[in-house]
């Protein structure tokens, strides 16, 4: 499903929808659906436009038609975490690793924020040439207590930075922290872009 036209969304709106099929890892769903918002004013607002739409209506029966999307979902706020590229979320060409964590038993977020710290560290010493991002669950049907989304310019950066970190001496330390202090499971996704923006999100 695409938009086109611009029908689903309106002519304002700077909302970006992408469909994100994995290409790594272990999962039973067969595509995931981001739904992405500059603030919780613009999302309401994207989200009111598209509900109450008779295309917006007609886009979620086509959905119900060939998938089940009854799956745990989240509203999640985001926190740049890593900053090695300017982040382009209407890129259709990134490799996006995908890390969706629960806390461990008798751990607490200061062991999480810790761990993500020593991760961003290792990656401003190797000048790693990806962004990363914390999503925390504002509301949600799943136990996942937090989502990491590492973005690559390709399938081929993924690989070259996926070695460039796990071949630097401080790698072990920092995936000590991380499997201390939370259980996670991963994905590689490959990205298209269902709807992009049409204006710059406005101050709030």
């Amino acid at each position: 499903m695409t938009d086109t036209d611009g029908k689903i969304y309106p002519e304002s709106s700077t909302h970006i929808a992408a469909i994100r099929t994995p290409v790594l890892g272990h999962t039973e769903s067969d595509f995931f659906w981001a739904s992405l918002s500059p603030n919780l004013n613009e999302w309401a607002a994207g989200a009111e436009t598209y509900t109450s739409s008779k295309e917006g209506q007609a886009a979620n029966a086509r959905f119900e038609a060939v998938a089940d999307c009854s799956v745990p979902n989240s509203h999640v706020m985001t926190t740049l975490l890593y900053q090695g590229v300017e982040p382009d979320p209407t890129d259709d060409n990134d490799a996006l690793e995908i890390f969706s964590c629960t806390v461990s038993q008798g751990k607490a977020s200061d062991n999480a924020l810790a761990a993500e710290q020593a991760c961003a560290a290792q990656a401003t010493a190797l000048k790693l040439p990806f962004s990363s991002w914390r999503f925390n669950p504002a509301w949600a049907n799943s136990p996942t207590n937090l989502v990491y989304f590492v973005a690559h310019d390709d399938l081929k950066a993924f690989p070259a930075n996926s070695t460039a970190r796990l071949t630097d001496p401080s790698v072990a330390g920092v995936n000590a922290g991380f499997a201390d202090s939370m259980i996670c499971e991963s994905w590689v996704k490959a990205s298209q872009i269902v709807h992009r923006p049409t204006m710059a999100p406005a101050d709030v």
